[in-house]
């Protein structure tokens, strides 16, 4: 968004701000929708820590169980 500067109050009078994106904002969100809609992966909200590699392995899969998916086979030392 562009900032405007103004020496006299006549300048800004006589400004209008150009319209909003509107339909691009749609449609960004219309294609965030369809992705999480094809992926079919539901994360619960949040930042998730975990210890070691394995154990946020146990948390993916986990959560892919949980979603109806089978595991992707998340990468892992003893998937290297």
């Amino acid at each position: 968004m562009p900032v405007y500067r103004f020496r006299t109050i006549e300048e800004m009078n006589r400004f209008s701000p150009p319209e909003p994106a509107g339909s691009l904002d749609d449609r960004v969100v219309a294609a965030v929708d369809l992705g999480r809609a094809l992926s079919g992966h539901r994360f619960p909200p949040g930042v998730h820590r975990s210890r070691s590699i394995e154990e946020h392995a146990r948390l993916r899969e986990r959560w892919e169980t949980e979603s109806g998916r089978p595991p992707s086979g998340a990468v892992g030392p003893e998937n290297r």
